[in-house]
């Protein structure tokens, strides 16, 4: 069939497309790549910032707790005395005013509790469920036998299912740092959403949430309890670059795609059309009559040739038909050339209206045609040539004044284990011939 021996129009197009779409593509993926490389790294710098945000927060309580817990007077006011005036003064009245501590609790020798100060409404409440604590349980038990493992340890526990971060450090002796009685004084905040809106204020963070299971995070960071296990979970989210900007350079530069797509194939398709039909046109003179646009025989034979080869490989039918219209002279002598000519093309309508898309048909001569049957027996052959024969009986040539009926011989042979193209065609004419003998308008078989 056709070979190109250069690119075509459409090839041509489409490959400069293609190069520009990948290139953009690519564009985009690497600035992707890349700004995925600064987000993940923001995403550990904001990990290690929230880290050191609550670490400064613990080191602030147990400076606090020290203070308290590690001083005479508190002890002697607190615990000796239990100096009412004293104790509303310190504890209620400045430091969870001034600290915002939602509780601070006096668990004494004797695991009784009080409640010392706090700004939550529910410290009562709170007070009665923290021995349930294991944390709390461990201080305590901690404390009786006077040991100073876990003092000025901050950690979170939870009480009645709420999560408080606190201190709960024995009182000790200033001098000899010695546990006094065994009694603890605890400073709690609940870890809530004012705390940590304070937290993200106070250290420029992004919104931080305690224990949300309703949504995706971006970073997360475990809290917990005395003996180290993780109780809670504060995630966050912040703006990523590549959600924040990806989108709106991806639509900017789609938009330039198209904008170059378009100016590059509306030059290269109005440079190489001028081409393409020059292509085909070249293509068509090449290969077919241009009176019937029926293949020419050069074209004909070479196509032949090349099948045949592949059928006989395969072992598979191909048969060959040859045409002859009958009386031709006679209608060119009776009614003109031009009146030939439509015959002709009349002639070539009726036969390609009766082949199938695989089947060749080209002229060979004047009057002259062949067509290539693949896969074709001698019966089906013969059927096919019969249609044809008999559609052209009844499908007559309207000249103006009259009806021409055309009429045709037609040899049919198909082939056989190393026969030649040119031997198929030869046995075909014999039929052919031997049928225009026979009184023409039909159909004859080879019979070798």
């Amino acid at each position: 069939m056709h070979k190109q021996k250069y690119f075509s129009a459409n090839s041509v197009i489409s490959t400069v497309s293609w190069l520009i779409v990948s290139m953009m593509i690519a564009s985009i993926l690497l600035m992707t790549f890349f700004l995925s490389v600064i987000d993940n790294q923001s995403k550990t710098d904001m990990h290690n910032r929230i880290d050191a945000a609550t670490k400064h927060e613990s080191a602030r309580l147990k400076d606090l707790s020290y203070e308290y817990s590690n001083w005479n007077l508190a002890y002697q006011k607190t615990i000796v005395e239990n100096d009412v005036d004293w104790i509303d003064k310190t504890y209620r009245d400045y430091l969870a005013d001034y600290y915002q501590f939602d509780l601070i609790i006096l668990i004494r020798a004797d695991k009784s509790v009080e409640v010392l100060g706090g700004t939550n409404p529910n410290a009562e409440k709170y007070a009665q469920g923290i021995l349930q604590s294991p944390s709390i349980q461990l201080k305590i038990k901690l404390a009786h036998a006077k040991s100073d493992k876990y003092i000025g340890r901050i950690f979170t526990t939870k009480i009645n299912g709420v999560p408080f971060i606190m201190s709960a450090d024995p009182f000790t002796d200033e001098e000899t740092k010695a546990v006094f009685d065994g009694s603890i004084l605890i400073f709690a905040r609940q870890l809530d959403d004012d705390l940590l809106q304070k937290l993200s204020k106070d250290y420029d963070l992004p919104k931080i949430y305690v224990d949300n299971t309703s949504q995706s995070f971006d970073g997360f960071l475990y809290i917990h309890n005395l003996m180290g296990d993780p109780i809670s979970l504060i995630s966050w989210n912040m703006t990523r670059t590549v959600t924040s900007y990806v989108p709106y350079l991806a639509i900017f530069l789609v938009g330039l795609l198209c904008i170059a797509l378009l100016i590059v194939r509306t030059v290269l398709r109005t440079d190489l059309k001028n081409r393409s039909s020059y292509e085909d046109e070249l293509y068509s003179a090449a290969t077919t009559d241009p009176l019937t646009n029926a293949y020419n025989k050069r074209y004909l034979t070479s196509y032949a040739r090349h099948q045949l080869k592949l059928y006989e490989k395969r072992n598979k039918d191909l048969s060959i038909l040859t045409l002859d219209i009958d009386h031709f002279k006679s209608i060119n002598d009776t009614y003109g050339h031009h009146i030939g000519d439509k015959a002709l093309v009349h002639f070539c309508d009726i036969c390609n209206k009766n082949l199938r898309d695989i089947d060749v048909f080209g002229r060979i001569g004047g009057e002259e045609f062949a067509i290539i049957l693949p896969g074709a027996e001698l019966e089906d052959a013969t059927i096919i040539a019969e249609r044809i024969r008999t559609d052209l009986n009844k499908t007559p040539l309207d000249v103006g004044p009259a009806l021409v009926t055309i009429t045709v011989s037609i040899g049919v042979t198909t082939r056989r284990n190393g026969i030649s193209f040119e031997d198929l065609l030869r046995e075909a004419d014999e039929a052919m011939y031997q049928a225009k003998e026979s009184g023409r308008n039909q159909v004859v078989s080879y019979k070798g």
